[in-house]
Order: structure tokens, then C-alpha cells, then sequence
């Protein structure tokens, strides 16, 4: 017995990935990763090469100090859709020192301010400078509020923003004022920074580090008792909600059902972008084994992203499939989509 035969009846990239869960229960974790272009016209047309997927994800750099552009593609299971967007903002006009970015998909929206480059500057009062002019700006979380400031020196306490390690804007309170220090580009309209010490949400469209707060709350409890008792299994208070890696405030709970509208504003060189998710079948995933029935496996629609500078979409559909017998019991994985035999893929990339 080794890894299982899969017979991928549709055009889209598919993985079968061997886990364990929290208590180190065997589970597969099946995988459909649709990709598609965005045409001038706002529809949709199935990419000529679907990629495989990225079992490591992807960094806009390196790893220590740049954000995630892709996540590792090979999460156990998500308990909402996660909804990202990759791309820049654009002003309506050469002109124009800043604007209004947003997405809405289904019941989710999200916008933000982006602002040209800024410093503070220390006058009467200390204020912001004025914004310069720009032609794009990257949506990344290094273009947010955060940061670490460098000015403590202490080690074994750095001064950073939790939320958000990678972005600009963060200043130590107990510091002086931090003439010259850089503004976040993206902003919460709700949230406008005032001050030199305001403490904003982080406003990005990204996904979020797994080391990050508020995610890496839900990851649980690593102290004595774990080491000593519960090692190498997860704490017993790690949350399933540690899997979504989208900013909270992009997450659908219930997920998505693959047909919703979608409007992106300002985040392409089109300007407004609208088009629908493709409104597939949900993919059925039909499992045989060595020593028990078949078993065919619901699946959600748990990822969305939109990357408006390559003008794709890319859809996943996740399964996670108890396996008691162990991996090597999984024999045979059937996908197939009704309906999918009328899309034919010119090529899939290797």
C-alpha cells in the first residue's frame, strides 16, 4: 500500500495530503485548487496552465521580515472561507495623493484609505506631512500600521506591534517623538491615525502570519504542563480557527458558495472590477479504502483569493476525511465536479 491513486476527473490542480488532528488522529486533508483568468470584460475564463499547489506557500520576500503573499496550500481544514486580495492601489488620477481601496463578495466588504508616502514632522504640534502624489502602492501588510521601533534596545523585550511586526508607524510610547518616522500607506477609514501614539487595527488584505496576534492566540497554550504532559500532540486549548488565515474582518463564516458577486474598487489599473465566482457544482470527493466502505466526502469552499495584478481568481474546495485505519488505507480518490467535463483545460503546469 503506499500513497493513493488519484483519478482527478476535472481540469483543476488536486492533492491528497496525510495529517494528523489535534489528538494525532490519522485524517486526510483533500484538496481542489481552481485557478482562473479575469478578462477585460469582467469574466471569467479557465487559466491554459492550473498550477499545482503551494505545499509552502509564499513570501513577497524573506520569511523574517516580508509578509505571506501565498499560505502554505496544505491547511488540515478551515472553519470559515478566507477571502484575500493581491494587487495595488490605484489613485483615480496621476494627481491624486490618496484613495479609496475595497472588496465585497457575498456578505463580506472591506475598504481602506491609501495614503502617498508620509512622515511626521515635528513643528508647533507634531503633525503628519502631507501625502505625495503616487501611481500604485502594494496592498501588503508592509504598508500598514505596525512595525518594531529600533530604539529600544532591550533583547528580551523588543517594542513591536503584535499585530502586525512587518508594518510602519509603530512607535514606543515611552520613546520621544519620532521625527521623520514613515506613516502606514493603508489605513481604516474608522480608524484614521491622530497621533503619533495612536494604536490602530493593522487594515490589509492579505493573509496573516501564523506568529501573528490575533492568530496566533487561537494556536494554544505551549508551557510546562504541554511539555511534560501533552507533547507532541496540539494544547488542548488550540482553536480550529488558527487555520483561517485571512484577516478577521475577510472571513465568511458558513463559507461561500462559489456563485457570489464580486466588486473590487481602486486595487487594479481597470479601476472597478466586478465579476461572479464561477458558480461551479460543489466537487464531490469519493474516497475507496483497503479495509472499509467508500466514503464520499463533503466539501467547502474555504478559500478565495483575487489577485488583481496577475488578473486571476483562485478557488479552493477542502475535504477532511477521517482515516481510522491509518493513512495507507486510502486506496483510490475520485474527483469530479457535475458538470466540469464541458471546461478542458489546454494545460496544466507541472
Amino acid at each position: 500500500m503506499s500513497h493513493p491513486e488519484i483519478d482527478n476527473r476535472t481540469p483543476f490542480a488536486a492533492e491528497a495530503l496525510p495529517h494528523n488532528d489535534e489528538n494525532f488522529r490519522p485524517v486526510y486533508t483533500v484538496l481542489l485548487k481552481a485557478t482562473y483568468d479575469i478578462v477585460d470584460t469582467g469574466q471569467l475564463r479557465l487559466a491554459e496552465e492550473q498550477p499545482p499547489l503551494l505545499l509552502a506557500g509564499e513570501y513577497y520576500g524573506d520569511p523574517e521580515t516580508t509578509s505571506l503573499k501565498y499560505e502554505p496550500e496544505c491547511t488540515l481544514t478551515k472553519q470559515a472561507t478566507d477571502v484575500v486580495l493581491i494587487g495595488h492601489a490605484y489613485p483615480e488620477s496621476p494627481q491624486h495623493r490618496q484613495t479609496k481601496v475595497g472588496i465585497r463578495i457575498g456578505p463580506i466588504q472591506k475598504t481602506a484609505m491609501v495614503f502617498g508616502d508620509r512622515v511626521w514632522e515635528n513643528g508647533i504640534n507634531p503633525t503628519a506631512s502631507f501625502p505625495q502624489p503616487f501611481e500604485k502602492i502594494p496592498l501588503i501588510w508592509e504598508n500598514a500600521f505596525g512595525g518594531q521601533d529600533l530604539r529600544v534596545e532591550n533583547p528580551d523585550r523588543p517594542s513591536f506591534e503584535a499585530r502586525n511586526p512587518i508594518g510602519k508607524g509603530y512607535a514606543d510610547k515611552k520613546q520621544p517623538f519620532p521625527e521623520g518616522l514613515p506613516l502606514p500607506n493603508i489605513e481604516n477609514p474608522d480608524h484614521l491615525i491622530q497621533h503619533w501614539q495612536d494604536r490602530p487595527p493593522p487594515c490589509g488584505f492579505g493573509f496573516v502570519s501564523p506568529h501573528w496576534s490575533p492568530r496566533s492566540e487561537y494556536a494554544g497554550t505551549y508551557d510546562e504542563h504541554w511539555d511534560t504532559k501533552r507533547k507532541p500532540l496540539l494544547p488542548k486549548d488550540f482553536n480550529r480557527a488558527f487555520f483561517n488565515a485571512a484577516d478577521s474582518g475577510l472571513q465568511v463564516p458558513g463559507y461561500l458558495q462559489g456563485d457570489e458577486e464580486v466588486i473590487i474598487v481602486n486595487a487594479s489599473e481597470r479601476g472597478r472590477l466586478a465579476f461572479q465566482l464561477p458558480g461551479l457544482p460543489a466537487p464531490v470527493f469519493q474516497m475507496k479504502f483497503h479495509f472499509r466502505d467508500d466514503v464520499v466526502a463533503g466539501t467547502n469552499l474555504d478559500t478565495v483569493i483575487v489577485n488583481t495584478d496577475d488578473h486571476q481568481l483562485i478557488m479552493f474546495w477542502r475535504a477532511l476525511v477521517p482515516t481510522p485505519r491509518g493513512h495507507l488505507d486510502l486506496a483510490e480518490l475520485n474527483i469530479k465536479i457535475p458538470g466540469a467535463q464541458v471546461l478542458q483545460p489546454k494545460k496544466k503546469a507541472s
